[in-house]
């Protein structure tokens, strides 16, 4: 099984400070490409011209739920995307509802609505034509789901009767006023800005009917096992939802004796009333991602994408986000630089492809990983960042735009030093793979230079020590 984690540092990074000591002297073009500056005295050496081969791989599956509620994911994909270049993507959401309180008392009720609530993700991870209508259908789980176990976004849960759908244009920055039950009348209340979906009457019907099924959580979850949340139609965009928030409300009304102050009756008044089953972090919740790159549009082709996969001189690399795809990037004469000391080396990738950002944003970060017994791990010099700075800020991949002569030019550069060192050293192996991060929390993708590009060519940036 394959994840991300992070790795200790394999080295320092004072090696930086050689940088300093730089001159500027020029000399021929080695074996392996390079383009140097030389310092006679101090041998150091700079280059931007490592050979490298270059292709699209399909991307791993990722771990989507956890136990652990610190490091469950605070947004959940849902939604059909279309897209021209990378072909079909879907994802479907699963979550358990739980008992806030047990044993309720639903005799001598009256149905009122039951209705789910799918807050929107605060962090405005949607994606796609999110300006047009969006239909989402929501079925009830036959299939348990174990909130005790490590989930995979490859897992899918069987489901079989609708419970409610609901087509609506997002509006994802506006709070949505609701009638909510207090004492015996009904107050308006502001919430956060949400999907409300009604559910069927008749489920509603069951529920009250079923009291005795929610005496505890296990019994519950026997009895309703959860819900999948699934794009429906032409939707052409990926929704965030924030499903740690979210929840299914039961309104009704029940039959209630008034008494006096002297505890004498007065009659019989339907009082309004609601119970709630909420998703939480005790709760499973889980997406299904699925990229399809083939069969697209009326005619029924293959991708673009299909021509750039597992070749080794591609001119264009494709990553993308959920399980799409990711770049591989390959470092095969290595030997040439046997015993070297890497003071200082950086990958750096420019966006070939700019159609369509309205729809197909860039994304804002790209991370490095490497395999390591079968594990895809980010590298260690990502490791050293978030160890020491909490941020990227040492690691560096975040998208810069810039523009000359009218045009918009975005590049990616990432410190490879320490990493790049272990290849040298044959402590790792020759890959890396380019990733966007946060890889299972955003469909964004990204078309990139590779190696064979005539224009933006994939570069790696590199000043070193020659010891010999």
């Amino acid at each position: 099984m394959k994840s991300y984690q992070l790795m200790t540092p394999l080295r320092g990074i004072l090696l930086f400070t050689v940088i300093t000591l730089l001159n500027s002297a020029c000399t021929k073009t080695s074996l392996i490409g390079e383009d140097i500056f030389v310092s006679d005295t101090l041998g150091l050496k700079s280059t931007d011209t490592i050979s490298m081969f270059t292709t699209t791989v399909v991307g791993e599956e990722t771990r989507v739920y956890t136990p652990v509620s610190s490091q469950q994911l605070p947004n959940y994909l849902v939604g059909q995307l279309a897209d021209p270049m990378f072909g079909n993507s879907t994802a479907i959401a699963y979550a358990q509802l739980r008992l806030l309180t047990t044993s309720p008392n639903f005799e001598s009720t009256t149905l009122d609505s039951v209705v789910l609530s799918l807050p929107y993700d605060v962090n405005g991870r949607h994606y796609g034509n999110t300006d047009g209508p969006q239909t989402i259908t929501i079925a009830r789980l036959t299939e348990s789901m174990d909130a005790a176990e490590e989930i995979r976004s490859t897992q899918r849960f069987e489901s079989g009767q609708i419970l409610g759908q609901k087509t609506f244009i997002p509006k994802f920055t506006d709070s949505v006023d609701i009638l909510v039950p207090s004492g015996d009348t009904v107050l308006q209340e502001r919430v956060r800005p949400q999907l409300r979906i009604p559910l069927s009457s008749a489920f509603g019907e069951e529920l009250l009917n079923s009291a005795d099924q929610m005496t505890g959580i296990d019994d519950f979850l026997a009895y309703f096992k959860g819900i999948e949340i699934k794009g429906d139609g032409n939707t052409d965009a990926m929704l965030s939802l924030a499903l740690s928030a979210a929840s299914m409300t039961l309104y009704y009304t029940q039959e209630d004796s008034i008494f006096d102050e002297d505890d004498n009756f007065l009659s019989i008044k339907d009082i309004p009333k609601r119970y709630v089953f909420a998703v939480n972090s005790f709760s499973a919740k889980s997406v299904y991602y699925f990229n399809d790159r083939t069969g697209i549009g009326r005619d029924r082709v293959d991708a673009p994408i299909t021509r750039y996969m597992n070749n080794t001189t591609d001119s264009l690399l494709f990553v993308q986000s959920t399980q799409g795809t990711m770049a591989k990037v390959t470092f095969p004469y290595l030997d040439d630089l046997a015993g070297v000391i890497v003071n200082k080396a950086e990958l750096i990738v420019t966006v070939a492809n700019r159609d369509n950002l309205t729809n197909f944003g860039l994304p804002e970060q790209l991370i490095l990983t490497s395999l390591s017994d079968s594990n895809y791990i980010v590298i260690e010099d990502m490791s050293v960042s978030l160890n020491t700075a909490g941020s990227f800020v040492l690691f560096g991949g975040e998208a810069v735009t810039e523009t000359a002569n009218n045009e918009s030019v975005t590049t990616y550069t990432m410190n490879v030093t320490g990493h790049f060192q272990s290849m040298i050293d044959g402590l790792v192996g020759n890959d890396l793979f380019i990733v966007t991060f946060p890889k299972p929390q955003i469909a964004n993708r990204v078309i990139l230079g590779g190696a064979g590009h005539s224009t933006y060519p994939i570069k790696l940036k590199l000043n070193y020590t020659r010891l010999d």
